[in-house]
């Protein structure tokens, strides 16, 4: 991330090439958010 001076990224495992792109722009949109999430996953750990 320091390479591309980046805040935050979204990554698509390639298993899951057809995720829901509102899914992804709802997450997207959390993390512009004021009280921004640490991490988003859609795997319960």
């Amino acid at each position: 991330m320091d390479a591309h001076a980046l805040d935050w990224f979204i990554r698509i495992c390639g298993d899951s090439p057809f995720l829901d792109p509102a899914v992804t722009d709802a997450v997207a949109q959390a993390f512009l958010a004021p009280d921004a999430p640490d991490i988003a996953t859609n795997v319960h750990p």
